[in-house]
């Protein structure tokens, strides 16, 4: 089977190795109910600087057992995205100049996506043990964003196995902790390194620890996507509303990402043009202590490294030692190999 691709692009969107950090806004239910809102929260992810919104579709039919969980029944029921939403986010999204991402629960759902031409999917948590849904998914060959919460490695392996055999090689998988909101203690930001290692493909974090601490140290480990919620008051009701970022917030984040992947350049140790006049300042050169008279043995203490660098480096001390002054050397008159 082929290996998984390093980088890819969504939408028009790069993403992966190489690539600005994908930074998702993800709506969820926190539209409350309202296109007028979701559409609003669009907007306000646009403002903020995100690379994308991610909506979840579902039906409390084809989510919950009503017997087994019969309060979760009646939430999801009142909070669901309607598929005949999706075709109109897309586009307002697509007008904003966002990627339009949507998370589906069922088949239905993700027909619907297909319908509103979404140009990826995003798998949940709590489908990644659901591998006929995962190789169904997989097997329409788009980009896929699988997160890894509440499973320990050989959970993921089956979920990467899973897409792996619908022959998809588009995928980053997104740590995640299924708590509501997550402890950084929890978060194991580590993890990142170990799915890059294990599976060759790339890899993100879906967050929801409080603030941006979490999502920084992701990009500083090489998350090359960062998924977080949005809302405009996180003390609204609703089970997405109380661990999601206010729009305020989620600009900031974004603008810190984009900031902390600048930082992380590209791992090669160069003099940076922005250095090459600050370095004749900040380094030494060798310089005559005192007074050297023509003829005088050098010894340790009759020189001195100091500041500017002109003259000899400081490196080729040793060899200066024990030669003879050529001429009279003034002091704090930089060395040079003509002196000797």
């Amino acid at each position: 089977m082929k290996p998984f691709a390093k980088s890819f692009k969504v939408s028009d969107r790069p993403v992966g190795e190489g690539a600005p950090v994908f930074v998702i806004a993800d709506i969820g239910s926190n539209h409350d109910g309202s296109l007028a809102k979701a559409k609003k929260l669009v907007d306000a992810a646009a403002k903020a600087g995100a690379s994308a919104v991610k909506f979840q579709s579902y039906t409390a039919e084809g989510l919950i057992n009503p017997v087994f969980a019969p309060q979760a029944f009646e939430v999801f029921k009142k909070i669901a995205t309607p598929s005949e939403w999706l075709p109109e986010l897309a586009a307002h999204a697509a007008g904003k100049g966002l990627v339009f991402l949507d998370t589906p629960f069922d088949e239905e759902q993700l027909e619907a996506m297909e319908r509103a031409k979404a140009p990826a999917f995003k798998i949940a948590s709590g489908d990644l043990t659901n591998l006929p849904f995962i190789e169904l998914i997989a097997s329409r060959k788009k980009p896929v964003f699988l997160s890894v919460g509440c499973a320990d490695m050989a959970d993921v392996a089956r979920a990467v196995d899973a897409v792996r055999g619908a022959g998809n090689t588009r995928l980053v998988l997104l740590q995640c902790v299924a708590n509501y909101p997550a402890a950084w203690e929890d978060a194991n930001v580590a993890v990142l390194d170990t799915l890059r290692a294990a599976f060759g493909c790339p890899v993100g974090y879906s967050d929801h620890s409080p603030g941006a601490l979490v999502p920084l140290l992701a990009v500083a480990r090489g998350a090359c996507a960062i998924e977080k919620h949005i809302t405009f008051d996180r003390f609204l009701p609703g089970p997405d509303h109380a661990f999601a970022m206010e729009a305020p917030e989620f600009a900031s984040m974004a603008k810190q990402i984009r900031a902390a992947s600048a930082a992380m350049g590209d791992g090669v140790k160069i003099l940076l043009p922005g250095e090459r006049d600050i370095a004749p300042l900040a380094r030494r050169g060798l310089y005559a202590a005192r007074h050297i008279p023509r003829g005088a043995v050098i010894s340790r203490d009759m020189v001195a490294a100091l500041r500017p660098a002109k003259g000899l480096e400081p490196a080729a001390l040793p060899k200066i030692l024990g030669r003879k002054a050529r001429r009279n050397i003034a002091r704090h008159e930089p060395l040079s190999w003509d002196c000797f």
